[in-house]
């Protein structure tokens, strides 16, 4: 893990979500990712058991600062955030998260539909990327097709490289996903967008 600098401006956000054999994929995604100018935001369907142990193994593979999200976590440059099980993670005006308990949605919690669904058209100069990776279910796709509709860019893990392909498939029958692509492919789209 390299410490990553961190500035009081956030000028890109990366929200990333997963299911069924998404924390091999993360993993092996942000090992391919140079440090980025960026705030990534995880929200990976796990048993809370696991939280810890998967923040250390992305820290220990990632170019950038991992940490489990705490609530009311400021968002910062260089650092990527894991949001822990058993709440869901929403963004505040995109400059912060907070930690809200309540039922499970798409019969999950955290939801990543709540949590890309809580994001707000991105100011001037603003970017902002969502990822929708391999997973069961729907969990995700109307998430994604919001990101879209803020006029924002919208990646779906291709068929070919997803342990499940049920969430990308939801959000391509949505007509919401900009690109579809591997890991690696993902990871470049990344790079060349986010400056």
């Amino acid at each position: 893990m390299n410490g990553s600098r961190s500035t009081t401006k956030l000028r890109n956000l990366i929200v990333i979500g997963a299911s069924t054999g998404g924390t091999r994929v993360i993993t092996h995604l942000l090992g391919l990712l140079p440090p980025l100018p960026a705030c990534i935001v995880i929200v990976q369907h796990m048993p809370s058991f696991i939280n810890m142990s998967f923040a250390r193994t992305l820290s220990r593979n990632a170019h950038m600062e991992v940490r489990l999200v705490a609530d009311q976590d400021r968002l910062r440059e260089g650092v990527v955030l894991l949001a822990p099980s058993e709440a869901h993670a929403v963004f505040v005006n995109n400059t912060s998260i907070r930690l809200v308990a309540g039922p499970k949605v798409n019969y999950v919690c955290p939801s990543i539909d709540v949590a890309m669904q809580s994001l707000r058209p991105p100011l001037e100069g603003y970017q902002l990327v969502g990822v929708l990776l391999t997973g069961m279910g729907r969990d995700g796709a109307a998430g994604l097709a919001h990101i879209k509709r803020l006029g924002c860019m919208t990646i779906a893990q291709d068929q070919a490289s997803s342990a499940i392909y049920g969430m990308p498939a939801e959000a391509v029958k949505l007509g919401c996903v900009d690109h579809q692509a591997s890991p690696a492919g993902i990871a470049r789209l990344l790079v060349s967008h986010v400056r």
